[in-house]
């Protein structure tokens, strides 16, 4: 059974990417959106 390893290997390195990927897509959306509040209120400040 030389396939289990290696599956095995490639589950643990996909389950970390994706935990990686959701936790920087979940920040960055959150940095997205207080940027825009930001550039928001100084158009509101600047007109």
């Amino acid at each position: 059974m030389w396939a289990s390893p290696c599956l095995i290997v490639s589950l643990v390195v996909i389950g970390t990417l994706f935990t990686r990927f959701v936790a920087i897509r979940s920040q960055s959306h959150d940095l997205i959106q207080v940027e825009q509040h930001r550039s928001f209120a100084d158009r509101m400040r600047n007109r």
